[in-house]
């Protein structure tokens, strides 16, 4: 991966397709090792709908946090921020489809009458769909499909991944008729949370400030501290910082051509030494022994 694919791929919006002409991801994890903090909130054009396999995870969801536990199905709106995390589970399965409103039909009918509803700016933000539903057990119907198709691409399997897309949305739209239209569920702090991190997500390589951040959604910092404390748990800069450190950790292995202290200085760290000792603190590493440790770890593989 490029160092241009690991900045876009950490910056807010930016999700990879294998296929540009057929945009959907389809991914299937599990996770035992501890996280080292790789989630970032973040927001996407596409559709995501989330199954749980084994274990649980929690998915906060603007102002509300959802516990996925085995088979559970969360469905997040495009355009809603997001963003999951372990727990205390020390193992979980999940698989994950993100996918845009290109692929369904290009029926005009059909997306005036379901598909533009769902993704309208009074929208819902998310459906949960608990493990013992019917509507749970209709998705892991459709997902089986999609990820048995997309495992064996046998000819023509892309049909067989649309087929089962468009079995999700039928389930979607179905269930957010019981939305009353007037319900909103983003609120006005979201957005401002919203708004703040896109700015740090676009910037973070800059010499910016606690001013600047707030600035950037019109708040004072005082209410900028806030915002951040209450949803994060962490203060701006401290943030900032955060997310410097995770683009840092990857193109330190995407890039092994450039020397740490060129990476710390491209992710907004002006000290060599401070970016040094907040990679530690972060990774239990140094930068350089991050590097080659993770890179004898994928020569092994």
């Amino acid at each position: 991966m490029s160092e241009m694919d690991i900045e876009r791929e950490m910056a807010a919006g930016i999700v990879h397709y294998e296929d540009r002409a057929l945009p959907m991801r389809i991914k299937e994890y599990t996770i035992t090792a501890p996280s080292k903090g790789r989630n970032i909130p973040h927001w996407h054009e596409d559709f995501e709908m989330v199954q749980i396999m084994e274990g649980q995870c929690l998915y906060k969801v603007n102002d509300d946090v959802i516990v996925l536990k085995k088979d559970d199905f969360l469905f997040v709106n495009s355009r809603v921020m997001h963003v999951s995390t372990r727990g205390d589970c020390e193992r979980m399965s999940a698989r994950c489809l993100l996918f845009q409103t290109s692929v369904l039909t290009g029926n005009p009918v059909i997306m005036q009458r379901y598909v533009e509803p769902v993704v309208s700016t009074a929208a819902f933000d998310y459906l949960f769909f608990p493990g013992n539903t019917e509507e749970a057990s209709m998705c892991a119907h459709w997902m089986d499909i999609i990820y048995a198709s997309r495992k064996e691409k046998k000819p023509a399997y892309e049909l067989e991944v649309l087929a089962g897309i468009h079995g999700l949305m039928a389930c979607v739209c179905r269930n957010a008729v019981n939305i009353a239209p007037a319900v909103y569920q983003r609120t006005r702090t979201a957005d401002q949370e919203k708004i703040m991190l896109g700015y740090i997500y676009r910037n973070y390589s800059e010499k910016i400030t606690l001013s600047d951040i707030a600035g950037s959604a019109y708040l004072s910092t005082h209410r900028c501290c806030e915002i951040f404390r209450e949803k994060i748990g962490w203060s701006p800069i401290e943030y900032l910082n955060y997310y410097r450190l995770q683009v840092a950790s990857k193109l330190l292995v995407s890039s092994p051509e450039k020397e740490v202290q060129e990476i710390g200085s491209e992710c907004g760290f002006e000290s060599p030494a401070y970016f040094t000792s907040r990679f530690k603190k972060q990774f239990g590493l140094t930068p350089k022994d991050y590097r080659h440790k993770t890179m004898e770890k994928a020569d092994k593989i």
